[in-house]
C-alpha cells in the first residue's frame, strides 16, 4: 500500500489538482505579496528616477505623383507609379536611408551631441571598472577615417531614435523622433521631412539637369548629321544635270513616240522588201523600190539609235533622281529629330528652375509638452504584472521543490498511512507552558484536536488497541514531545493509568523543557537494570499520571534498548498501567525509535506541518517498517489557522473551539 502511494497511487496521477494548486498559492500570498511589493519597488525606482525622459514628436509627409510637373518631361524623366505596395515600402525605405539621415546629421550638428555621438558621453561606471582591465591602445587611424567612424555611428544612433511608418490605406508617412530634449526631438522630425523632400526636389533638379546634358550633346551631334545631309544633296545637284519628274515624264513618252515611228518604218521597210523580191531583175520598178528601202533602212537605223540614246538618258536621270530623293530624305529626318530634340531642350531647361519634389509635408512636428517615456504607469503595471507572476512560479517551485508537508491528503497520499489528527499551534512558548494552557483551555481547537487523536488511537481498531505506543517523528523540532506528554494528560484525565517513558536518553527533551530539573540518580537505566523497581522509579506528572524520565545510562542507549531488561520494564509497565506512552529521539537523527519500536504495539508517527519534508518523512516510516514497526497513524503539528483552511485541515476541528 505505501510502495503504491509512494509511486502516485491511482490513475488520476497524471492530473493536475487545482485545488491543491489554488490553496498552495493563498497560502505563499506572504511571499507572492513580498516579491510583487519588490517588483513594485524596483519598476518605480526604474520609473520615477533611474529612467531618463524621452520626448516624442511626429512629422507627415505625404506622397504625390509626377504627373503634376510640368508637361513634357515625361519621355526624359517618366512617371512615379504611385499607390503601390512596392514604391511604399521604397520611399520607406528612402526615408531610413543612412545618406539622407547623414544629411540630418550635418544640417544639425549631432556630431557635437553626447546623446548621439557615443564619444562624447562620460564613460559610466561599468566601463570605468572593465577599463581597469583593457590595456589603452594608441588609436592609429587617420583623422579623416576618425571622422568617418564618428560620422557612422552617430547616423546609426539618429536611425534607432527615428521611426518610420505608413498610415494603412494611404500615401502618408509618419515620421517619428525621440530625443531627451523636447526641442531636439521636435527639430530631428521637421528636418527628416524636410531632407526627404529637399532630396526629392534635389534629384529631381539633378536629373532634369542631367537630362539637358544630354540633350544639348546629342542635339550637337544632330545638328552636324543635318548639315551633313544638307551638304550632300547640293554636291550632288551640283555635279549631276538633273531633271525634275516631269522632263522625265516628256522624255519617256518621246521615247514611246521614237519606237513607235522606228517600228512603223520597220514595217514599212518589210513591205517594200517583200514587193522587191516579187519583182523580176532588171525591172525598172525595181531600182526604183531598192532606192526606198535604202532610206527606210537609214532611218531605221537612225530611229534605233535615237531609242537607245533616250532609254540611256532616262536610266540614267532615273537613278540620279533615286538618289537625290534619297539624300533629300535623310535630310529631312535629319532636320525633324533635331527640331523634336531642340524642342525637348527648350521643355528641360524651362523645367529646371520649376522643379517639384514628389511629397510635400503635410505636418511639421508639434513641440511636445511632456515625455512620452517613461510610461511610468505602464512601467508599474508590468512590474506588478511581473512580480506576480514570479511570486507565483517561486511559490509553486518551492512547493516542488522542498515537498514540505502541507495537506493531509498529500501526506496520506504520499505515505499510505491515515492522519490521525491534525494539531494546530498552541499559542504558548515552551512545552511546559503548551501543556499547562491545554489544561487551562480544554475547549480549545489544539485540546480537541488532542481529543481526536486519543480517540483514533483507542478506537481505530477495537482488536488490536496498542497499550505501548511509541511516539516519534524523522527530525527534531516537530513537536512529538509535546504530543506525547499532551496525549498523556489527556489520558490521564479519562481515568486511566498512564505511564509516560522518556526515551530520548541523550537530549533529555522532556526533563529539560517540562520542568523536571536534572537527571534523577535512578530513572530509566535504573529501571532496566531493574524492572521490578518500576514503581519506585517512576515520578508524579503535573498534568496526572507517571513519567519514568531517563537518568544517565551507564552503556550505549541502542545497547540499553535492545536489552532483555528494557523488554522486561516494559511488561512491568503493561501491568501496572492502562497505556504506556514512549517518547523517542528522531528516526533519522539515531537508531534508538526503531529498536525501542519493537518493543511497542504502535508507532505513532509526528509530522510538523509546512516544515518537514516529503523525502524525510518516507524515508524515516521506510526505517520503521524494516523492523516490522506498526505504524498506528500520522499526527500532523503546528499547522496554523491559514492551513486548516487552506491545506484541507480541520475535519471538525472548529467545533469547541475557543
Amino acid at each position: 500500500m505505501r510502495g503504491a502511494a509512494l509511486r502516485g497511487a491511482g490513475p488520476d496521477e497524471d492530473l493536475v489538482d487545482l485545488g491543491g494548486l489554488a490553496r498552495g498559492l493563498w497560502a505563499g500570498r506572504r511571499w507572492i505579496a513580498a516579491i510583487m511589493a519588490a517588483c513594485l519597488l524596483l519598476g518605480a525606482v526604474q520609473a520615477f528616477i533611474r529612467a531618463t525622459p524621452v520626448y516624442t514628436a511626429a512629422s507627415v509627409v505625404v506622397l504625390e505623383s509626377r504627373d503634376k510637373s510640368v508637361a513634357g518631361l515625361d519621355s526624359v524623366l517618366g512617371e512615379l507609379s504611385t499607390g503601390t505596395t512596392s514604391v511604399v515600402r521604397t520611399e520607406i525605405e528612402v526615408l531610413r536611408s543612412r545618406k539622407l539621415v547623414a544629411q540630418v546629421v550635418a544640417a544639425l550638428d549631432l556630431t557635437r551631441d553626447p546623446e548621439f555621438n557615443a564619444a562624447l558621453r562620460a564613460p559610466s561606471l561599468w566601463q570605468r571598472f572593465l577599463g581597469l582591465f583593457t590595456p589603452d591602445r594608441p588609436d592609429l587611424r587617420s583623422t579623416a577615417e576618425r571622422e568617418r567612424a564618428t560620422l557612422d555611428g552617430t547616423v546609426s544612433a539618429v536611425l534607432g531614435a527615428v521611426e518610420v511608418e505608413n498610415v494603412s490605406g494611404s500615401l502618408v508617412f509618419r515620421i517619428t523622433a525621440r530625443s531627451l530634449s523636447a526641442e531636439r526631438a521636435r527639430l530631428l522630425a521637421d528636418e527628416m521631412a524636410r531632407a526627404y523632400v529637399d532630396d526629392q526636389r534635389r534629384y529631381r533638379y539633378e536629373t532634369t539637369q542631367a537630362a539637358a546634358s544630354w540633350l544639348t550633346g546629342e542635339l550637337a551631334d544632330l545638328q552636324a548629321e543635318l548639315e551633313t545631309a544638307e551638304t550632300a544633296v547640293r554636291r550632288f545637284q551640283a555635279a549631276t544635270s538633273l531633271i525634275d519628274a516631269e522632263s522625265l515624264g516628256a522624255m519617256d513618252r518621246q521615247l514611246k513616240e521614237t519606237r513607235a515611228r522606228r517600228d512603223g518604218v520597220a514595217g514599212d521597210l518589210a513591205a517594200l522588201r517583200a514587193q522587191i523580191a516579187a519583182l523580176p531583175e532588171g525591172a525598172p520598178a525595181r531600182a526604183r523600190l531598192q532606192a526606198d528601202a535604202a532610206r527606210l533602212e537609214a532611218q531605221a537605223r537612225s530611229l534605233s539609235m535615237a531609242v537607245e540614246g533616250l532609254m540611256a538618258n532616262i536610266e540614267g536621270q532615273s537613278q540620279d533622281l533615286i538618289r537625290l530623293d534619297q539624300l533629300k530624305r535623310e535630310a529631312e529626318s535629319s532636320r525633324l529629330l533635331y527640331e523634336h530634340f531642340q524642342a525637348r531642350l527648350k521643355e528641360t531647361t524651362a523645367q529646371l528652375g520649376l522643379q517639384q519634389a514628389d511629397s510635400r509635408i503635410l505636418s511639421q512636428a508639434v513641440l511636445p509638452d511632456r515625455p512620452s517615456a517613461p510610461r511610468k504607469g505602464r512601467i508599474l503595471a508590468i512590474s506588478g504584472l511581473l512580480g506576480l507572476l514570479l511570486g507565483v512560479v517561486f511559490v509553486v517551485i518551492r512547493d516542488q521543490q522542498t515537498r514540505r508537508i502541507r495537506s493531509a491528503r498529500a501526506l496520506e497520499a504520499l505515505t499510505g498511512h491515515m492522519v490521525l489528527s491534525q494539531i494546530p499551534v498552541i499559542p504558548a512558548k515552551g512545552r511546559q507552558a503548551s501543556i499547562a494552557w491545554l489544561q487551562a483551555n480544554p475547549t480549545s481547537a489544539p485540546a480537541e484536536a488532542i481529543r481526536n487523536l486519543r480517540t483514533s488511537v483507542l478506537l481505530g481498531n477495537r482488536e488490536t488497541v496498542p497499550q505501548v505506543l511509541t511516539i516519534t517523528s524523522a527530525n527534531p523540532e516537530e513537536g512529538k514531545t509535546t504530543v506525547a506528554a499532551a496525549l498523556a494528560q489527556n489520558m490521564a484525565r479519562m481515568g486511566r493509568r498512564v505511564l509516560l517513558i522518556e526515551g530520548d536518553v541523550r537530549n533529555r527533551t522532556l526533563s529539560r523543557s517540562l520542568g523536571f530539573g536534572e537527571a534523577p540518580v535512578a530513572g530509566l537505566s535504573e529501571g532496566i537494570a531493574a524492572p521490578d523497581n518500576l514503581a519506585r522509579l517512576v515520578q508524579a506528572a503535573p498534568w496526572g499520571g507517571d513519567v519514568l524520565l531517563a537518568d544517565r545510562a551507564p552503556v550505549d542507549t541502542v545497547d540499553l534498548f535492545a536489552s532483555d531488561g528494557f523488554a522486561a520494564l516494559i511488561a512491568t509497565a503493561r501491568g501496572a498501567y492502562d497505556m504506556v506512552l514512549i517518547d523517542t529521539p528522531p528516526v533519522l537523527a539515531v537508531p534508538d525509535a526503531r529498536v525501542i519500536a519493537q518493543a511497542s504495539d504502535a508507532v505513532l508517527f509526528v509530522v510538523r506541518w509546512n516544515r518537514t519534508l516529503g523525502d524525510q518523512v518516507t524515508e524515516a516510516l521506510g526505517q520503521l517498517e524494516s523492523v516490522h514497526a506498526r505504524v498506528a497513524g500520522l499526527v500532523v503539528t503546528q499547522v496554523t489557522a491559514e492551513g486548516l483552511r487552506h491545506y484541507g485541515y480541520g475535519y471538525g476541528q472548529r467545533y469547541g473551539q475557543a
